[in-house]
């Protein structure tokens, strides 16, 4: 899968994501693929599989900052990810601890299982 594929997925809705995902997996549970096919659905599942996890968390952010400022009398923020981050890494350093290192770490061992 190329970078152009990868974007255009990653712009579909979720519900879409999760079906083509649900899809790829029941094709595989049939058991009737060539073993190359299965290699390359196992790739876009995978890849599939990491764009509804990234757009799931993006809604979490979304309503954890929709339930800080309810208490601010706001009602809705828009959702930066690279600011969350930035405010999560600067949480993190003040707290002592540095967990940026761990989810960078975390994230690059996940994408060299993806290919």
């Amino acid at each position: 899968m190329n970078k152009r594929q990868f974007d255009e997925l990653k712009q579909l809705p979720f519900e879409k994501v999760l079906e083509l995902l649900e899809s790829i997996v029941g094709q595989m549970e049939q058991g009737d693929m060539p073993l190359n096919d299965m290699m390359d659905s196992y790739e876009k599942g995978m890849v599939l599989s990491k764009i509804c996890s990234e757009k799931l968390k993006s809604i979490e952010k979304k309503v954890e900052i929709l339930k800080e400022n309810a208490t601010d009398g706001r009602l809705w923020e828009e959702f930066d990810s690279k600011e969350t981050q930035t405010r999560e890494a600067s949480s993190a350093t003040v707290a002592g601890e540095d967990k940026t290192q761990n989810t960078s770490q975390s994230e690059s061992q996940y994408n060299d299982s993806l290919f």
